[in-house]
């Protein structure tokens, strides 16, 4: 099955652009990735030897962070795999892009934000809980 990428640009500083369009996506859908390409002044924002993660605010208040996927660390682009966790709540969904470098320095994207409407034929609900893939994984690793 193919997914659905939504490409996002986003600037590392605060600024009155992120150039976002309208983003709806559907409660449960996970064949979403957002395609995020992070500037600086409009230029592309060397990542490499960083880490990024993506944070999630849903409506009803609980927190979803995820690891982001580099795929181009010298332009500042990233994937970011939409989970069944992001998507569990409808309502108004805020975004950031946080970046780590070697030293654990943490820089944080402007924030965007994107809507996630009821499905229809609720067959089988996911309960929204806050959720931290990152820490999860690394307990597992010990």
């Amino acid at each position: 099955m193919a997914v659905v990428r939504y490409p996002i640009k986003l600037n590392v500083k605060p600024s009155s652009y992120p150039l976002i369009r309208q983003i709806t996506l559907v409660q449960g859908d996970t064949a979403n990735i957002f395609a995020i390409e992070l500037q600086e002044n409009k230029q592309p924002f060397n990542i490499e030897n960083c880490h990024v993660t993506a944070t999630f605010k849903k409506a009803d208040e609980n927190v979803v962070v995820l690891e982001g996927n580099v795929v181009d660390a010298k332009n500042g682009l990233v994937d970011i795999p939409i989970y069944s966790q992001v998507v569990a709540y409808p309502g108004k969904v805020y975004c950031t892009i946080e970046v780590y470098n070697m030293d654990s320095l943490r820089l944080t994207s402007i924030m965007f934000e994107f809507n996630v409407v009821e499905q229809l034929g609720n067959d089988e609900d996911i309960e929204s809980t806050t959720e931290y893939t990152i820490l999860q994984s690394l307990i597992n690793e010990i």
